[in-house]
């Protein structure tokens, strides 16, 4: 005999799922680091893994657990969904802001697309905001065409943020961290105390 199926609406990042789904026998709701809410709708039936009724293939179900919303791991892999998330290590592996994620090895950006924001250091970086990130070397952006690229005219050591605008040792920056004055002629600081 057939599962009932149900409709699952969930809302992951800024995308609305529709899922039709069918729960599998004697199914076990996985749990993880991140709220139950956030894992809703990984499942183990046996040795088997899913995700709204999609097998996870390859998982392995007694390691298994949720991350974060659409991110799961087990001793072997990284999932995105129910695929593997190829180049993450599983070990380090940890979800960030804005659809940041890192390892030991390397930065990730575009959620599931696993591109690599090069040069990038996992120790040190951190997101700013949806377009502007940081580690001990350069400040990166996210371009129009959804691209990381390195600020080179932005000193990480002093990049700061204030009200929505970012300043370091040189110059003052608005959005996409375009320079819009230099410190050597405009007086940042009480351009920022005043706004």
């Amino acid at each position: 005999m057939r599962n009932k199926h149900f409709y699952k609406i969930g809302i992951a990042g800024s995308m609305l799922m529709i899922l039709l789904s069918a729960k599998p026998a004697n199914a076990q709701a996985v749990h993880g680091a991140a709220t139950d809410t956030l894992c809703e709708g990984y499942k183990i039936s046996g040795n088997k893994v899913y995700l709204f009724n999609e097998l996870i293939a390859g998982s392995d179900a007694k390691s298994f657990t949720c991350i974060e919303a659409e991110y799961s791991k087990d001793k072997n892999h990284v999932y995105f969904r129910t695929k593997i998330f190829k180049a993450a290590d599983a070990s380090s592996f940890t979800v960030l802001a804005s659809g940041y994620a890192k390892d030991k090895n390397h930065v990730y950006y575009n959620y599931y697309s696993g591109k690599i924001i090069k040069g990038a250091d996992p120790k040190t970086f951190r997101v700013l905001d949806i377009e502007v990130s940081i580690d001990k070397n350069w400040v990166y952006v996210r371009n129009s065409k959804d691209d990381i690229i390195k600020k080179t005219d932005a000193d990480a050591k002093t990049f700061k943020e204030k009200d929505g605008y970012y300043y370091d040792k040189n110059f003052l920056y608005g959005m996409n961290v375009s320079i819009l004055a230099r410190r050597d002629t405009f007086d940042v600081e009480s351009f920022l105390n005043t706004h």
